[in-house]
């Protein structure tokens, strides 16, 4: 293809009838744009009402990949029609809002409403003119569309009075769609790529020599070649102030009318934002007409900003899902790989095999316009505090001035089901490769002529005096400190685990009550976190021949109403002074967690375990790429030993079943009792290596009868040292291990000698799973 021409002016080879010089159509703007702000002026002296009624054509926008050749790939941006009118009908939550915390009794309301229709983004050929098509008798093909036509209402209030003012914008979209395929991908690529090659062949030509200086206005970094001197070329009006009479006045008084405008005004909110998407749609086509759908319905999100600084963010999601239409060589029995709570159960439309979910919620009136939102997925609160400004003190000649604002937020996520498949997870992999296959990032491509390499430069320009400050010679720290409050919920995480061959369901994870709370500190680069999980459950799906009593392979043992993990994790000099932790060093340890575990039951059945084993190996990191898992090891390694200060782990157990049945399908079984386990390990700053001990008080044996096999609990001390990781010889690398054991007495029985021969048999050397 040919490099678009776009340094000179060429005629419209698009439609003839279109060319007009630029010259007229420039001038025409800026006639317009300055009458406008004349008006607009005009408008806010005089305290004048407007009545506004405009019904504009908005233009299309076409992105030719050749402009020589009338049948040209093509980009399309059709702004559809815009309409913007006063309005004598407000919509009531706009109204409500000015009335609410008005200025004053004179004070001008207005409200208008803004309304664009049929906005598209497109891929076509120029000399078809679909887009035409489109506009005019609603016969685009939707394969052509990559973002479906879709419209906005927005009501917008204002209120002025002198030197005030006040907007509330209330927005509306009904439908946002996305289609996306590998050849629209590579042709809008393609087409970038040409236009990038065009501007970065301009830019070359207009790049100064070595030693010039861009121009730049008040508060514009300035760019500079890298070995040119940041005084070179300035002039007597842009030299550098004396060093420390260069903006300690400027931030002064800066905090002095921050200060006072802020007592001077009672905080009112001045800005009000709410948008409301009815449906958000996202298709990925293949070559064979195949799909991956993801569809996120009733999202509303609003905004409000306070003359203190202060503003509130909220954002809720109602219901979601992925929908899995592509083929494949197995039998598929669901094709929904995750979802939200649903209007009815996954598999009510898995065996309609139609996935109607939106005219399933279509009936339930979440379409309609007085519909007021849900938060079936997600509902997430962020607000800001009033910002306070100071000047801080001054030491070696340096003054800090700025600011402190705390940040919270509170996200509650419902429920989210993950159907997992080995073959369809490979199947998305293959098309998320195949559509990122052969794309070219033109940014990174290489253009000749000289090469420019260009940086930061340390100066900028100071608002007051113009002149520019050398941010290396500056005494000046300003900055505004931020702490951070999160507290989020899920209430709960299902993963079903299906077979790859078949899509039967083997195994079922559930994670529910998850709670979070993290803190930062404006002391240090420190945090706090503490978790909790309500329970987590390993379970076996309904229909075997498993017994009902071994279905939990893994969770919360019976009767126990606590949660199953609990975690405080302090990060930083601040937070681990502050825990309430014993048995650490507080000055020399950087990070401590403290890890308590309710007591829990583990069956031991060897098939089922096998399989499960299988399955996350082959299944899971088989399907994500075996380097995921490396990178997460590696990760976890680095988090645990490099540092400037020790980490400390506590971990106590209070009791833990290790249930072994006789068989699957037998009521027979074999209990192995842990309590009171606790573990402690160091590890050492900058990678000197660490510490671990071991205490199990408790280790007792019986079978399902109540009769003990070991006479009386074992007890269980071991210590490990682990070696810096840096160690010169070998054995230095070596891992030293003491162990401490008490004296054990089994009592066998002959009945019971009998069960563990038969468990041997039917349970450790079966290879049904049932």
């Amino acid at each position: 293809h040919g490099v678009p021409d776009a340094a000179r002016y060429t005629p419209n080879l698009l439609h003839p009838s279109l060319a007009t010089p630029p010259s007229k159509t420039v001038a025409m703007s800026d006639k317009l744009s300055a009458a406008l702000y004349d008006a607009w002026n005009n408008k806010k002296k005089a305290q004048r009402k407007w009545t506004v009624d405009v019904n504009i054509h908005a233009p299309i926008f076409i992105l030719p990949e050749n402009c020589t050749d009338p049948y040209s790939t093509v980009l399309v941006f059709n702004l559809g029609s815009l309409s913007f009118a006063s309005s004598k009908n407000p919509l009531l939550n706009v109204r409500k809002w000015l009335e609410k915390d008005t200025l004053s009794v004179d004070a001008i309301k207005e409200y208008w409403r803004l309304e664009m229709k049929n906005l598209t983004f497109l891929v076509g050929v120029s000399g078809k003119q679909d887009w035409n098509e489109f506009t005019q008798n609603n016969a685009m093909k939707s394969s052509q569309a990559i973002v479906e036509p879709f419209s906005i209402i927005l009501d917008v209030g204002s209120e002025h009075s002198t030197g005030l003012g006040r907007v509330c914008i209330d927005g509306h979209l009904p439908f946002i769609g996305f289609q996306i395929s590998r050849e629209q991908v590579n042709t809008i690529i393609s087409i970038v790529s040409s236009w990038s090659l065009l501007l970065q062949k301009m830019n070359l030509k207009d790049v100064p020599n070595e030693g010039t200086q861009f121009s730049a206005s008040s508060g514009i970094e300035i760019i500079e070649e890298e070995s040119a001197d940041i005084s070179a070329g300035s002039n007597t009006s842009t030299s550098q102030p004396p060093e420390g009479e260069i903006t300690t006045q400027v931030h002064t008084s800066f905090v002095q009318k921050e200060t006072q405008q802020a007592q001077s005004l009672d905080a009112r909110d001045y800005l009000s934002v709410t948008l409301t998407l009815r449906r958000l749609s996202a298709k990925i086509m293949t070559n064979a007409n195949e799909s991956l759908e993801a569809q996120l319905v009733s999202v509303s999100t609003s905004m409000s900003a306070a003359t203190d600084g202060s503003s509130s963010n909220r954002l809720r999601m109602g219901w979601f899902w992925i929908l899995d239409r592509l083929r494949g060589e197995l039998p598929r029995k669901q094709r929904l790989i995750a979802h939200s709570s649903l209007p009815r159960s996954a598999a009510f439309f898995a065996s309609e095999g139609k996935y109607d979910i939106v005219e399933e919620l279509r009936k339930l009136g979440v379409f309609e316009s007085n519909y007021s939102g849900s938060s079936e997925l997600a509902d997430i609160t962020f607000l800001k505090s009033p910002l306070t400004y100071s000047l801080g003190h001054k030491s070696s000649g340096v003054t800090d001035v700025g600011g402190m604002q705390k940040i919270f937020i509170d996200a509650k996520f419902s429920s989210l089901v993950i159907n997992w498949n080995p073959h369809a997870v490979k199947n998305l992999l293959a098309v998320k490769a195949t559509l990122t296959e052969g794309l070219v990032d033109a940014s990174g491509k290489s253009y000749p002529g000289k090469k420019q390499n260009h940086k930061r430069s340390s100066a900028t320009l100071s608002p007051s005096t113009g002149g520019i400050v050398n941010r290396k010679d500056s005494k000046i720290q300003s900055a505004v400190s931020s702490s951070i409050f999160v507290k989020a919920q899920m209430k709960e995480l299902e993963i079903s685990l299906h077979s790859a061959k078949d899509d039967a369901p083997l195994f079922l994870l559930t994670m529910t009550g998850v709670s979070t709370d993290f803190s930062t500190s404006l002391d240090d680069d420190g945090f706090k976190l503490w978790m909790e999980l309500g329970d987590f459950r390993l379970e076996l799906p309904a229909g075997g021949k498993t017994l009902l009593g071994y279905s939990t392979i893994l969770g919360l043992a019976p009767n126990q109403s606590s949660s199953l993990l609990t975690v405080q994790y302090n990060n930083g000099e601040s937070a681990v002074h502050s825990c309430t932790m014993k048995g650490i060093d507080k000055e020399s340890c950087e990070a401590c967690a403290e890890i308590d575990l309710s007591p829990m039951k583990f069956v031991f059945v060897q098939a089922q375990i096998l399989i499960l084993v299988e399955y996350m190996t082959e299944g899971i990191l088989g399907a994500l790429a075996e380097r995921v898992a490396l990178s997460a090891a590696a990760a976890a390694k680095d988090l645990a030993q490099y540092g400037n200060g020790e980490k400390i782990f506590l971990i106590a157990a209070k009791e833990f079943e290790l249930v072994i049945p006789q068989a699957a399908y037998r009521s027979e079984y074999i209990v192995m009792h842990a309590a009171n386990f606790f573990v402690k390990y160091k590890s050492l700053a900058n990678f000197g290596g660490g510490q671990c001990h071991l205490d199990l008080r408790t280790l007792s044996m019986r079978c399902d009868k109540g009769d003990r096999m070991i006479k009386n609990p074992i007890k269980m001390v071991v210590n490990v040292v682990m070696p810096p990781e840096f160690s010169r010889s070998e054995n230095d690398r070596a891992f030293r291990v003491k162990c401490a054991v008490s004296d054990a007495e089994f009592i066998v029985t002959r009945e019971q000698y009998a069960q563990i021969m038969m468990t041997l048999r039917d349970n450790i050397g079966e290879k049904d799973s049932f």
